[in-house]
């Protein structure tokens, strides 16, 4: 596992994450869902924006981003 992966679970602090690495978050509308797009991705993740946990698939996607573009910090 790489040294900058996320493993964390919550779901806010994994949005904030991915705005901060050129992504958008979007709430869909009277759904409860929401919706995380990002250039280097086709097709748009819809997750439950209910839930505080987060699910595996945004994880993965969140931890490809963070090889393919890694921190300036």
């Amino acid at each position: 596992m790489p040294a900058n992966s996320v493993t964390s679970r919550d779901a806010s602090k994994l949005a904030r994450l991915w705005r901060a690495h050129g992504g958008s978050v979007t709430n869909v509308r009277r759904t409860g869902e929401i919706r995380f797009t990002h250039p280097c991705f086709d097709a748009p993740l819809t997750v439950n924006g209910r839930r505080r946990d987060a699910p595996a698939k945004l994880i993965s996607r969140l931890n490809q981003l963070l090889i393919r573009m890694p921190s300036k910090h």
